[in-house]
């Protein structure tokens, strides 16, 4: 569930719908309407720049802009391997920040495209991000490997040395 702007966003395993608090109604959005996957794993909504970031449990992605819908499969697509989940999505500014199997892959909200991927598990591999946020200062991941920051100025977040972490040596 998300919300923001008068508006309540539900998912479901087979559809998504959203409540108007304001007009007091109800918005179906299923593959009949113009998503492009069911098995929804989580939602976003960027209500600085009035979207909805949908994640499919194949690694699909629909962004909804009013009564748009623009898909984004490149994740679903890449050949990689390793676990493509996407756990959490985190927004700023126009970008979008997942949370995943892999590590933190970063969308450009503009573009509809993928920015970046970052793979901050010690050594450079992949590690299972569950959640990610910032505070201006730093970037934050929880992790499986403890919970790790990187300095929003660092020239190269994709490097992994960048990122160190601040929990226990256990996590």
């Amino acid at each position: 569930m998300a919300a923001g702007d008068g508006l309540i966003f539900c998912a479901t395993p087979y559809s998504l719908f959203t409540v108007d608090l304001v007009e007091n109604s109800i918005q179906r959005y299923s593959r009949v309407t113009g998503l492009n996957e069911t098995g929804i794993s989580t939602i976003h909504y960027d209500a600085a720049n009035k979207k909805l970031v949908i994640a499919y449990a194949n690694s699909n992605i629909d962004i909804l802009s009013g009564n748009n819908i623009k898909n984004i499969p490149d994740i679903k697509r890449d050949n990689i391997i390793g676990n493509k989940t996407i756990y959490n999505i985190y927004s700023s500014g126009r970008d979008y920040y997942l949370s995943t199997g892999l590590g933190v892959i970063v969308l450009n909200g503009v573009k509809n495209e993928v920015k970046d991927t970052w793979f901050i598990g010690n050594g450079g591999n992949q590690v299972r991000v569950n959640g990610f946020t910032s505070d201006g200062s730093f970037h934050y991941a929880a992790t499986d490997e403890g919970l790790k920051k990187a300095s929003v100025s660092a020239t190269n977040p994709a490097d992994y040395t960048k990122w160190q972490t601040v929990s226990g040596a256990n996590g």
